[in-house]
């Protein structure tokens, strides 16, 4: 990216160690990090993406999304926890609730928005994350991006857009309700994104810290939400005596542990490269993942969901492009 106040890595976080499956990468150069933080995100998110919709596939006949969230919440809350012992918290209570907040309703909003969109279109959709993430970062890091930035980002939507409307043509499954929780969703996905910069960069809050108490606040939030609607104890039931309920509760408990490697893979970009461009590696992730989906679990194919795709990969690449030359200026 070329924006003012850049999200290249400051000379403190070029010396603190960083880990991405276990494997110390502070050693290696930039373009190295990189690569193993975007691979790393895409095999465990699309490793997860599979258990998720695998879950939803044995839960049919129940709306599974709330219970779904609680262990992508709870589950890297408890190995985050294990991690963090013994060390001192760093980032003030009110910071770590915030955060906790937004990372709670945006996996609620999303997983509650399947139960009303098709998986593949609220996953691709999700992509149009970056620009909302490069507004929130105007405001939240003070950053200043230019028009050539907010044109490969609108470029970017226009891909999505596409991939949307081709799925809706030759598939209807959507609502609106669907639409507004996939935007709250982005919305508060945005806001998560530039607190973690902020947060990891700015206030020297380290990573595992980051993620216990994120979870840990945002699982309370969701089982309070759960118990005050009813909806865990309806669940507890439906699982219990579901026809499938020991590969649910298997696959929940991948699910969570899946969820965790993504989680942690994630602030490492975030911590070392910056908000925007993890949303650029996650977007990446939405559209490999999209991609398997339609394979895994098949599903009418079009040449429109190719040229949306195509549009996606362009803006990614352009923007990679953009950061690159402003790196060489």
């Amino acid at each position: 990216m070329t924006s003012q106040d850049t999200e290249s890595p400051d000379k403190d976080s070029q010396t603190e160690k960083l880990s991405c499956f276990g494997l110390d990468i502070s050693i290696y150069p930039n373009w190295a990090q990189l690569t193993l933080c975007t691979i790393g995100v895409l095999l465990s998110s699309v490793s997860s993406a599979y258990e998720t919709e695998k879950v939803y596939k044995l839960a049919e006949g129940f709306k599974i999304g709330w219970f779904v969230t609680l262990f992508e919440l709870g589950v890297p809350a408890i190995i985050s926890g294990f991690q963090h012992r013994g060390n001192v918290r760093v980032g003030s209570i009110k910071q770590h609730i915030l955060l906790g907040l937004c990372f709670m309703l945006s996996r609620v909003l999303t997983n509650v928005g399947i139960d009303f969109l098709n998986y593949p279109i609220q996953v691709i959709f999700k992509s149009a994350k970056v620009i909302l993430v490069m507004v929130t970062g105007t405001f939240v890091l003070r950053k200043i991006y230019s028009i050539w930035e907010y044109l490969s980002a609108f470029m970017l939507v226009v891909g999505v857009i596409l991939f949307t409307l081709a799925n809706v043509v030759i598939s209807p499954s959507y609502t609106g309700i669907g639409i507004v929780l996939l935007l709250l969703a982005l919305i508060s996905d945005s806001v998560l994104g530039n607190l973690q910069e902020k947060m990891m960069k700015n206030e020297n809050v380290s990573q595992n810290e980051l993620l216990f108490y994120m979870n840990f606040a945002s699982s309370l939030l969701c089982l309070a939400g759960m118990l005050m609607t009813g909806y865990f104890f309806v669940a507890i039931n439906t699982l219990t005596t579901h026809q499938n309920n020991k590969e649910i509760w298997i696959n929940l408990i991948i699910c969570g542990i899946l969820d965790y490697i993504v989680i942690h893979t994630i602030a490492t970009l975030v911590k070392r490269f910056g908000a925007v461009t993890t949303t650029m590696v996650t977007s990446c992730r939405k559209v490999v993942t999209i991609v398997l989906s339609f394979y895994l679990f098949p599903k009418p194919f079009t040449m429109q969901h190719v040229f949306g795709a195509v549009l996606v990969f362009s803006a990614i690449m352009w923007n990679v492009m953009m950061k690159k030359n402003s790196h060489k200026k």
